[in-house]
């Protein structure tokens, strides 16, 4: 890759659609099959243990009531996961008309540069350099570039808005500096 002499410079002004398509992104990663797996699992285990333990207390121990309890575990268990699944999408709309609303606050829009050491974001309220190994982890769509600062803060690149040559130039300066890819 080579050096780039100058910064490469844009300005983002990130609509309520780019946030939703960021926020979508960054639940999917959070959301891994695995993920929902594990705490379904969780919940199961939980259930069914509660549900044996008071049926072994209260009736002494029975193998078709613990078999019966492991299956009905399971149904509370799934019924619980599927209600917060199901929550948090619901919510998720309102969650962004609620952050983007926050940021517009603080300013709207804001100026960018990159180049080869890091990328510079200035904002009516805040100017911040960040070298590319700083980034935890960075995500992408066909909408949305997400550049993870920590957990849960993320840089938002809506890809509508700067030049294919420029993302290019941001993706291939995060491999440069080994930052772990999350979904693309």
């Amino acid at each position: 890759m080579s050096e780039i002499a100058e910064p490469l410079r844009f300005r983002i002004e990130p609509t309520e659609a780019d946030w939703r398509a960021a926020s979508w992104l960054l639940l999917r990663h959070r959301w891994s099959l695995q993920r929902l797996v594990l705490g379904f699992l969780g919940l199961w285990i939980f259930y069914a243990a509660l549900l044996i333990g008071l049926d072994t207390y209260n009736h002494g121990w029975n193998r078709e009531r613990a078999l019966g309890s492991l299956l009905e575990g399971a149904q509370y268990g799934a019924f619980v996961w599927l209600f917060i699944v199901v929550l948090v999408i619901a919510f998720l709309p309102r969650r962004v008309r609620k952050s983007l609303a926050e940021a517009r606050r603080l300013g709207s829009g804001a100026d960018m540069a990159i180049d080869a050491q890091g990328l510079r974001l200035t904002t009516a309220i805040a100017e911040v350099t960040l070298a590319w190994p700083q980034f935890r982890r960075w995500h992408e769509n066909a909408k949305v570039m997400s550049l993870a600062v920590s957990e849960r803060d993320a840089l938002l690149l809506p890809k509508a808005q700067i030049d294919p040559a420029i993302i290019d130039a941001v993706r291939n300066h995060l491999i440069a500096a080994q930052v772990e890819r999350g979904i693309t």
